[in-house]
């Protein structure tokens, strides 16, 4: 499966270092940052460097969407990704949280959403519970 990720910063370049070791079945085609200058000087860090596109190009080149950006940047991936059938990874529990309406938009195309939590020790569960209302934490 052709891969791509949303975002070059701290876990984007994590999951694209992984890729680029090997992963049976999985290729690393492309990856998006909103300063591609830097994505760029990153990317020697890859044996294997991949093209630096935008947003709006990414789902075109996928199977899969990978989505590791801020919040506030969420619907730029997850829409196009999508509409275009690819299966979104997405890290970010706040981001569907803060836009609910992307859970249908994923059961009424031919794409899927699949959330991975963990990536910072449950942090992400507790920033995406964060967005509605918490009464507690034990």
């Amino acid at each position: 499966m052709k891969v791509a990720i949303a975002g070059f910063g701290t876990i984007g370049r994590k999951v694209a270092m992984l890729l680029d070791a090997g992963i049976e079945g999985l290729e690393l085609v492309a990856v998006c940052a909103r300063d591609h200058d830097k994505a760029r000087a990153n990317m020697a860090a890859l044996s294997r460097p991949v093209p630096v596109v935008s947003a709006g190009e990414l789902a075109a080149l996928a199977d899969v969407v990978v989505e590791c950006v801020p919040k506030g940047a969420f619907m730029e991936i997850a829409e196009p990704a999508l509409k275009a059938g690819c299966i979104l990874v997405t890290v970010s529990g706040a981001g569907i949280l803060a836009n609910p309406g992307i859970v249908d938009q994923a059961r009424n195309s031919d794409g899927r959403i699949i959330l991975a939590t963990g990536a910072l020790l449950g942090l992400d569960a507790v920033r995406a519970a964060a967005e509605g209302e918490i009464h507690s934490v034990r």
